[in-house]
Parts: structure tokens; C-alpha cells; sequence
């Protein structure tokens, strides 16, 4: 009986493969929002939420200037005027309290680790180190009121990349937004972010 070469596997058909690019850039990054919010949001810890005593420090500013304070003019802003302006607006959409600071603060950690992912898989071109990468970022459990140290980077990376292997003016504009964003959330992550861009 004369040998056969063993049957290679048939390669994956073009359906497969945006099915399984949808599933990788698309679902994979929704559930670990998703999962980073709960995760966040229900305190593993058990610490009042996860909002110590720092962030209090953000959270009264916010409660001033929802009351018409502003920063430097009725107290000291030491570089963070957007950061007390989100959690004034906070409290205005969803209401004062620590509740709707936790759920702003737990939904943009969420939102820097679903970036993370895909910045990572990016960078790897395998979806199982990004899960990886974004995992890792949530088990850190940054302090609630830090989610500019990585909201901030995971969106300015891959805009960077994207100028890098392009270099349009729309592009250019948008890392000018971003540094100035990433600068009045807190002047270090602006000089930061302008220093990667130049």
C-alpha cells in the first residue's frame, strides 16, 4: 500500500479570518471593559469603593466648582483643572455623592484597560498577550483617581503610531488636543505626552 503525505490543514477561509478579527478587536476589548468596570466598581478590596483618602483631594474641588468656585481664583489648583472639572460634571450628570465619582473614575480605568488590550495586541500581533497585558493593568488596582496615568498614555500611543506611519495633519492636530488634554488632567502627563510626541 503505497504512503500518503499527511493532509495539510486547509487555510483558514476569508470569512474565518474577519470573524476572527471582529471577535479579537472588537468583542474581546467590549467584555474586558465590561469586566475591568464590575471588577473595579465592586471593590475586591473592600476599601469604601476604592476611594481613599487622596481622592478626596479631587473629589471637594470637584464639589467647589459645582458650586461656582473656580481653580486658582477661589483655591489652589496645583495642575489639575481638568481633572476637578470632570468630577464637577460628574456630579452633575449623575448626580452628587461618591457613587457617580467611583462609576466616572471605574469606567475610564475600564476604558484604559480595553486601550491596553488592543494597544498590546498590537504590538505583539497575538490577541492572548494583549488579555494578557490588559489583565495585568487591571490586577495593578491603581487608586480610583488615577486614571489619568493610564486613560491618558493608552489613547496617545496608538494615535502616535498611527502618525508615525502617516503623518497627516489631522493626526498632528489630534496629538496637539491630546497633549493639552493630558496636560491640564495634570501638567507632568502633558509634558510627558509632548515630550513622546516630539
Amino acid at each position: 500500500m503505497p504512503l500518503r503525505p499527511p493532509r495539510l490543514p486547509a487555510a483558514p477561509s476569508s470569512m474565518s479570518r474577519r470573524v476572527l478579527t471582529v471577535w479579537t478587536a472588537g468583542v474581546v476589548p467590549a467584555l474586558l471593559l465590561v469586566w475591568s468596570w464590575l471588577f473595579r466598581f465592586n471593590d475586591p478590596d473592600g476599601s469604601m469603593g476604592g476611594l481613599v483618602d487622596d481622592h478626596f483631594f479631587y473629589l471637594v474641588r470637584g464639589w467647589q466648582m459645582l458650586y461656582g468656585d473656580l481653580p486658582d481664583r477661589d483655591f489652589v489648583d496645583p495642575g489639575a483643572p481638568l481633572t476637578f472639572a470632570l468630577s464637577a460634571l460628574t456630579q452633575r450628570w449623575l448626580g452628587p455623592g461618591v457613587w457617580s465619582e467611583m462609576a466616572f473614575c471605574c469606567a475610564l480605568l475600564a476604558l484604559a484597560t480595553a486601550l491596553t488590550y488592543l494597544c498590546a495586541r498590537r504590538l505583539s500581533g497575538s490577541a492572548v498577550i494583549g488579555v494578557m497585558a490588559a489583565l495585568f493593568q487591571a490586577a495593578l488596582q491603581p487608586r480610583l483617581y488615577s486614571y489619568a496615568k493610564l486613560a491618558v498614555y493608552a489613547v496617545a500611543v496608538p494615535v502616535l503610531w498611527r502618525f508615525l506611519e502617516s503623518p497627516t495633519r489631522g493626526r498632528r492636530a489630534l496629538l496637539a488636543v491630546i497633549t493639552a488634554v493630558a496636560l491640564l488632567l495634570r501638567h507632568d502627563h502633558g509634558v510627558f505626552v509632548g515630550v513622546l510626541t516630539a
